[in-house]
């Protein structure tokens, strides 16, 4: 029984020895929106507001260290809001066999005060709008 027990422990210490938590990459440098990725975020608008029409005045992206890669610029909702700034994340998924970017919307500002909310979250993550 002794035996088995100091066995197993072996075995647990020498998994947990091995275990090392991964490295995290740099934070990347800001750089604007592919065309996919300005796509994405004009689809991700429609589909989170339930809008016919978004049209992406500016977008700039950033990985960060976490491996989030996040999307701040600004978009035109509308007559009431033409230059609404936004923050979100971009995702790359598998879809039917090939890559699609995903625009996961976080916030956005149609007010004074939404909008300096949203341009200190890009500020926070690393873009200046």
């Amino acid at each position: 029984m002794k035996k088995s027990i100091s066995i197993l422990a072996c075995v647990i210490l020498a998994s947990c020895h091995s275990l090392r938590p991964t490295p995290e990459a740099p934070p990347s440098i800001v750089r604007p929106l592919t065309p996919e990725e300005t796509s994405a975020v004009q689809n991700g608008f429609q589909k989170s507001l339930s809008l016919k029409q978004v049209a992406v005045n500016s977008g700039r992206a950033r990985s960060s260290s976490g491996g989030a890669t996040y999307a701040c610029g600004t978009a035109n909702l509308g007559k009431d809001s033409p230059n609404a700034p936004y923050i979100g994340t971009l995702v790359q998924s598998q879809f039917g066999g090939q890559n699609v970017t995903i625009f996961n919307l976080m916030a956005y500002g149609q007010t004074d005060e939404l909008a300096a909310q949203v341009r200190d979250r890009c500020k926070a993550n690393g873009i200046d709008t």
